[in-house]
């Protein structure tokens, strides 16, 4: 037992870094995140409406 806290004490930045990766990783590929990301994606696409006015009257 004392082992296995010395190692994970000096050694915790090598297990802590992939683990927090991996962590994220499966976050962002869970099943329900792909509706999210692709509304999140066509925001900057959608405009307020302004432009369409504007277009029309020549300006």
């Amino acid at each position: 037992m004392n082992q296995t806290v010395s190692m994970l004490t000096e050694y915790w930045l090598y297990w802590g870094v992939p683990l927090v990766f991996l962590v994220i990783v499966i976050w962002i590929y869970r099943p329900n995140a792909k509706k999210r990301y692709k509304a999140d994606g066509s925001i900057p696409f959608e405009g307020d409406g302004n432009e369409s006015k504007k277009r029309q009257s020549g300006r």
